[in-house]
């Protein structure tokens, strides 16, 4: 429920704060006022995109939509809530399939939106201008399963709000340099496309922001520490479905904040010597459908964080005794479907573990 103002919330103060207390109140009114004024229009002038109205704002679903009917949609609602009216969501399923490159036209001037979902589309340009208009309120943005060639950096660097971008199943094959400078971006995901490539500077600008990042479903056979390792505030990192073998390990390089890392469904078939030695406060690991056979007394001799790690469906027949030595802090170790034949003692010394 709304909070609300009252002249008599300033009556304890002197009278100097008590002018400046009762001009807040006045604004606050105003501002719930307006608040409580924002309505979904008549059902007629907005054609095949329901509007509901939630206590955090409206929320509009197109299906099937064109451009001139979401611009049309859009200016249905200015007109009922008026100027800088704001759409907390807007979702568009199975944009005009006619339409294949995304342009001003679709968001009128005065248009006020929060997050902003087009899927299933048919676009493969962003025109530089196309989100001109949302450079104020546009906070998360996803334009999935598209037939996006490239991430479209010129129609994002003005996008100063933007903390969200999901750019699943397009058609990009490669991040280069500086493709997101100019954003703050705290998740990014490109799962889903046909990425190989991945420029050493290809998150520039985002170092300080960014703390989740989904790279899984891609075509990576080298893990990306070059690119990575300046995330300085990186968190999670999915990985998983590409094809990758091995962790590089260059004595320098680290990801210092990684809490969670996924490299199920790859290609790795060991696990060597202290190969995780650059994420030191890990504690999930999800190694799941590989093709492990050995892993090394010390593979994990540097994860004295490690709380969850999952090695399922792999196969694995042996475990030396040794194998989670470091790792006291474990909870959950998952090792079903390998070939094991003796693990005598390997969980001995885990006062946490419950499975």
């Amino acid at each position: 429920m709304m909070q609300s103002f009252h002249p008599w919330m300033c009556s304890w103060l002197n009278s100097a704060r008590r002018g400046h207390c009762l001009a807040l109140v006045a604004l606050a009114i105003v501002l719930q006022v307006q608040a409580q004024a924002v309505e979904c229009p008549p059902t007629e002038t907005i054609p095949g995109c329901p509007c509901y109205n939630f206590e955090d704002g409206l929320f509009l679903e197109c299906a099937g939509a064109t451009e001139e009917m979401l611009s049309s949609t859009l200016q249905g609602v200015l007109n009922a809530g008026g100027t800088d009216t704001l759409v907390q969501s807007l979702s568009v399923y199975e944009l005009d399939r006619t339409v294949e490159e995304l342009k001003e036209i679709a968001f009128p001037p005065g248009s006020q939106i929060r997050y902003l979902q087009i899927s299933h589309s048919a676009i493969r340009e962003v025109s530089e201008t196309a989100f001109k208009n949302l450079r104020q309120s546009l906070e998360s943005l996803a334009l999935v399963s598209g037939r996006l060639p490239q991430v479209p950096q010129k129609a994002l660097t003005d996008l100063h709000k933007l903390a969200a971008l999901d750019l699943e199943a397009n058609l990009i094959h490669d991040l280069p340099s500086f493709c997101f400078y100019g954003l703050k971006l705290m998740k990014l995901s490109v799962k889903g496309n046909q990425i190989s490539k991945i420029s050493e500077y290809a998150f520039a600008g985002l170092e300080e922001n960014l703390s989740n990042l989904d790279l899984a479903e891609n075509k990576l056979k080298i893990f990306p520490m070059a690119p990575l390792r300046r995330l300085e505030n990186l968190a999670s990192l999915r990985l998983a479905w590409n094809e990758i073998s091995e962790l590089p390990n260059d004595g320098y390089s680290t990801l210092s904040s990684l809490l969670m890392l996924d490299l199920s469904s790859n290609n790795f078939d060991k696990l060597s010597e202290d190969c995780f030695r650059p994420c030191p406060i890990l504690h999930t690991l999800s190694l799941y459908y590989n093709s492990i056979e050995t892993i090394h007394k010390d593979a994990f001799v540097s994860l004295k964080d490690l709380e969850s790690i999952d090695l399922s469906h792999n196969k694995i027949v042996f475990l030396d005794v040794a194998t989670f030595k470091a790792n006291d802090r474990l909870r959950t170790i998952e090792l079903s479907h390998n070939h094991v034949h003796y693990i005598g003692g390997v969980f001995a010394n885990l006062p946490e573990l419950r499975e």
